[in-house]
């Protein structure tokens, strides 16, 4: 897949179910980053456009990720 099909691809994700989720009471988003340094990038820039809507942390640890959603919810 070419590198400007993705991003359309992963924007389009991200326009599309961060408002459901945040309509569902979403508050917090924990993203875990895939190892491959370009899809990090474009992980982040996508879900970026989408800030302020819910508060999204990145992680590269799973575990600190669901260290990080426990704290949210005190």
């Amino acid at each position: 897949m070419c590198w400007a099909l993705g991003q359309m691809l992963l924007i389009g994700w991200v326009t599309y179910w961060f408002p459901m989720m945040e309509g569902a009471g979403l508050k917090y988003f924990a993203h875990i980053f895939s190892p491959s340094t370009f899809r990090r990038l474009s992980a982040q820039k996508s879900i970026d456009i989408m800030a302020g809507i819910i508060t999204t942390q990145y992680f590269t640890d799973i575990e600190l990720a669901g260290q990080w959603l426990d704290e949210q919810a005190d």
